[in-house]
């Protein structure tokens, strides 16, 4: 009789075990809200975005790209960065630390976003006639071929 209640109780243990794996309404557990989902996801974007701003940064020193490809994926990850910040605001996002949205990091957003502009009015120079390369304003020199620029060119 023992062994038989033990073989049922067993059973059905078994079963309530193995009934969420055979249910087609399995939901996955998440203890967070959905808001914590986007905020998470919206932090990871960011610093993702920070990233390709650095990389960008990193392979303009580097020579590998040219003024004006340079400045205008820099403008167009700014903006990005810029609307998930506001993003994060419109959630709520205040709190200091790791990855978070900071009067600190806004300031530094701003004074990149001015960086930009001020380099883009720098660089609203000469095109070359003999290789239509865009130089510098101060260029007397094309940057690509060498040959010399024209005062009166624009």
């Amino acid at each position: 009789m023992l062994t038989a209640l033990l073989a049922v109780f067993s059973f059905v243990m078994i079963a309530l075990v193995l009934k969420p794996l055979f249910s087609k309404t399995y939901v996955p557990f998440d203890p967070r809200s959905e808001k914590e989902v986007e905020l998470e996801r919206l932090v990871i974007k960011k610093n993702k975005l920070y990233g390709d701003i650095k990389d960008l940064d990193l392979e303009y020193r580097m020579g590998k790209m040219n003024d004006v490809d340079y400045h205008a994926l820099r403008k167009q990850s700014l903006a990005e960065v810029s609307a998930v910040m506001k993003k994060l605001d419109a959630l709520g996002h205040e709190v200091h630390g790791n990855g978070k949205v900071t009067d600190q990091h806004r300031e530094q957003l701003i004074r990149s976003i001015r960086r930009v502009i001020e380099v883009e009015k720098e660089t609203t120079g000469q095109i070359c006639a003999i290789c239509n390369h865009q130089n510098e304003a101060s260029s007397r020199f094309c940057a690509q071929c060498g040959s010399k620029l024209n005062d009166d060119q624009s």
